[in-house]
């Protein structure tokens, strides 16, 4: 009580209630002074009159009065701060609840015009969506995978293949299927019997196949689709966008057509060239009769050269790329023609052909065949000259630092200071300056062998290396 009155003693009822509490306390000290003097007056005198007693009971009933009247003042003065406080209460909760109503309205306020916003947002959003849908040309779809029913089929269908989406949607699948050519229908067939059980390895993100149009005209087109699976990981539809590729097949059939006639005009060019060069091998070989020795030897290398290129032209003419040559095939092929026309009963020469399956361009092909052409009828000529048997080593591999081509010979040696740039032989000059034509390095060692070694890289775009199975 005395902390309630030390906190609003500054409030008019508090004040008055405290004024009435002292002098509560004055008229309580007043009668209690009343009464010991009463009592020691009765103690000491034991005759009392009447009329004193009289006064007594006048006083008391005095005092009496006064403490009502104090107690009555006291309550109402407290029932008047219990008022105020409530009316303060009751105008204070009115008061906040007039604010949480503004506020509320405010907000409501706010929240309806962003609401009408974002209402106006979306609405803009679904036009620009729609107007993308109907003026599409490529036609959107969606599939359910359980009902095998489509969910959705844009407007696009209709110029497009010129059914109505109602009936494309109704048909479902099978009405997809049996307007699909019968070149493509056995292979979507089993596309879409995968449905039931589809695994992402199964699932084709992209097909192109026909279907027959309402005028019974065929129409190529590109499905591009996505798979879309539900909250347990499982697929539940399939979205995708459908566009006709007609033009795009009609191009790539011309295009292959053009390429097609290039490539038998590359064919033809190639198998000219060979016959052309085959017919100046037989002017040179005309050429040989009555002539000597020496004149011959340089006609016959000639022809040998001849040959190599010529067997260059042979095999473009036999590729399929009308690119690439096979070196492997083409090393062996030039190798075994050198040896018919060394071969003899005298002598056996044992020739053995180690190359990997490198393809190369005409552009390297070339030189590597003349190379190959000056080095073995070298080894022919004058490392087997005086012997009547031997071995000759042809080996090309491709390692990390490029390609090696190796040619050795266990016949007879060379001078111990040969020096390809400083010879006379018109083979040995021109492998020098087919091997630097090559971009390549030539290394000449002799011990129990004489070997050419012939290192050089070709480009990315020169040459691909073939898969071995």
């Amino acid at each position: 009580m005395v902390n309630l009155f030390r906190r609003f003693q500054s409030i008019s009822h508090v004040e008055e209630a405290i004024e009435i509490w002292e002098a509560g306390d004055n008229k309580i000290e007043e009668f209690k002074s009343f009464a010991a003097s009463l009592h020691t007056e009765i103690q000491s005198n034991s005759s009392i009159s009447n009329a004193q007693k009289t006064r007594w009971m006048e006083q008391l009933e005095v005092l009496d009065h006064e403490l009502t009247d104090l107690e009555y003042n006291f309550s109402l003065a407290m029932g008047n701060m219990a008022r105020l406080v409530n009316e303060v209460f009751r105008w204070t909760t009115i008061t906040l609840g007039l604010i949480l109503i503004f506020i509320g309205i405010w907000i409501t306020s706010r929240f309806y015009h962003s609401t009408q916003i974002w209402t106006q947002a979306l609405k803009k959003s679904e036009q620009r969506f729609k107007n993308i849908l109907d003026n599409s040309k490529d036609v959107l779809y969606k599939l359910d995978l359980t009902t095998r029913e489509y969910v959705f089929v844009s407007p696009a269908v209709e110029s497009m293949l010129g059914y109505d989406k109602e009936r494309f949607a109704e048909g479902e699948v099978n009405f997809i299927l049996s307007i699909m050519h019968p070149e493509d229908r056995d292979h979507m067939s089993r596309v879409v019997e995968k449905y039931d059980d589809l695994e992402d390895g199964d699932f084709l993100p992209a097909t192109e196949f026909r279907l027959q149009d309402s005028n019974g005209n065929w129409t190529w087109v590109s499905n591009v689709r996505s798979l879309i699976r539900n909250e347990h990981g499982e697929p539940e539809a399939i979205v995708g966008a459908v566009r006709d590729i007609s033009t795009q097949k009609e191009q790539e059939e011309k295009i292959k057509e053009s390429l097609n006639e290039k490539e038998l005009l590359l064919k033809e060019i190639h198998h000219r060239i060979k016959n052309n060069l085959s017919i100046i091998s037989s002017l040179l070989e005309l050429q040989k009769e009555g002539v000597d020795e020496a004149l011959k030897d340089a006609l016959s290398s000639s022809q040998a050269r001849i040959k190599s290129i010529a067997k260059v032209h042979e095999k473009l003419y036999e590729s399929t790329t009308l690119s690439d040559i096979p070196l492997d095939n083409y090393i062996t092929e030039i190798t075994e023609e050198i040896e018919k026309a060394y071969s003899s009963k005298e002598k056996e020469i044992e020739i053995i052909i180690d190359v990997d399956p490198i393809t190369v361009n005409i552009n390297n092909a070339i030189p590597i065949g003349l190379i190959l052409n000056e080095l073995i009828n070298n080894a022919f000529k004058h490392s087997y000259k005086d012997y009547e048997s031997g071995t000759l080593k042809i080996k090309l591999h491709k390692n990390t630092e490029g390609i090696v081509l190796l040619v050795e010979s266990d016949g007879n040696k060379m001078d111990s200071n040969f020096d390809i740039t400083k010879s006379d032989s018109l083979g040995m000059t021109l492998i020098e300056v087919l091997v630097k034509r090559i971009n390549g390095q030539l290394e000449i060692e002799q011990d129990d062998w004489t070997r050419f070694k012939i290192m050089f890289e070709l480009n990315e775009n020169e040459e691909t290396e073939k898969s071995v199975s």
